[in-house]
């Protein structure tokens, strides 16, 4: 699917962003309300983390909607928080939510800032191929 630069980021600020965010307020509420959710936690998060490996090995220039992608580079942030969300939840403490909603902030704060920082991975897709 191929969609405008401009649907791209709506669907990023309205969809994407709010629902990560709140996925992990629920995911911390849950885990504190019922213990026994921390084994689902821990399923979601790891099978995210290996999901986001696999897309920037298969697809490292190109996102979902079928746009350039300019958070490549943020996508091992994001196996990183998941990575560490899922030991969280392993080990049963409910800092795992809050892990997971503070990869939705770094999410915002990468599409807010490394644009405007010149960090695209855009711009290296051209230096890639000729190598």
């Amino acid at each position: 699917m191929n969609l405008s630069d401009q649907a791209r980021r709506l669907i990023f600020t309205f969809v994407c962003f709010p629902t990560r965010l709140a996925i992990g307020i629920v995911v911390f509420s849950i885990n504190v309300a019922v213990p026994e959710t921390y084994a689902v936690t821990a399923a979601y998060t790891g099978l995210t983390a290996l999901s986001f490996i696999r897309i920037a090995i298969l697809n490292p220039t190109h996102g979902n909607f079928g746009g350039p992608v300019w958070w490549g580079r943020a996508r091992l942030v994001h196996v990183c928080t998941y990575s560490v969300a899922c030991a969280a939840a392993l080990a049963r403490l409910p800092l795992a939510g809050a892990i997971l909603a503070a990869d939705a902030v770094l999410g915002a704060v990468f599409a807010l800032v490394l644009p405007r920082a010149g960090i695209d991975d855009r711009l290296q897709e051209s230096s890639r191929c000729t190598r």
